[in-house]
């Protein structure tokens, strides 16, 4: 418990040391990304809700279309990793779709490259194109696959880099619709064997 407390104490001071704005993310927030070994970052406003270009529809639309808490597939063309944890994503869907919004943001490509990629991915999940300015929001991404999570304000919680096997992801979405849906009756997000 004192290394949890020096690690958030230390955390704290340097989140006002860079940024006295801006604050950490909710304590529960913070206890997700230690026990799952993200990164903490502090949070950046409404990055959830940036009106980005759709890639299986003309139109544009934000990761958060409804007040729930939001996980991001980070994807670039020919990652393989990318496709695998796009699998977890669509049963991580089919599990408990209804307490998240889900979607998959492609990176590093053109559009039309990253439209044909789209054929490795259920056609159910959201696809769509990063913006500099939401790229810019998130503190960018450095490498796919990338999980980003944002809290139903749509701030960023925080960001995993690499591909993350399906039962943390699962913990790591039951513990994100349990701090904003605490006690709620409904059973948490279980893998389906």
């Amino acid at each position: 418990m004192q290394v949890l407390n020096y690690v958030f104490n230390r955390l704290s001071k340097l989140a006002i040391q860079q940024r006295p704005a801006l604050s950490l993310a909710p304590v529960g927030s913070f206890f997700l990304a230690l026990v799952l070994g993200f990164s903490c970052a502090t949070t950046q406003a409404d990055a959830s809700q940036s009106k980005l270009k759709d890639l299986r529809q003309s139109g544009k639309q934000s990761i958060a279309e409804q007040q729930l808490p939001s996980i991001v597939l980070a994807f670039q063309p020919d990652c393989r990793w990318c496709m695998k944890q796009g699998q977890d994503l669509l049963k991580l869907q089919q599990a408990c779709g209804s307490e998240l919004n889900l979607s998959l943001l492609g990176v590093k490509a053109k559009t039309s490259e990253l439209k044909r990629e789209l054929q490795h991915f259920d056609p159910s999940l959201t696809a769509l194109e990063a913006s500099s300015k939401f790229l810019k929001q998130v503190k960018g991404i450095e490498a796919t696959p990338t999980l980003l999570f944002f809290d139903v304000e749509g701030d960023l919680i925080t960001k995993r880099r690499g591909y993350l096997k399906p039962e943390r992801l699962f913990a790591a979405a039951s513990m994100l619709i349990d701090e904003y849906k605490p006690n709620d009756g409904v059973a948490p997000c279980r893998m389906s064997p």
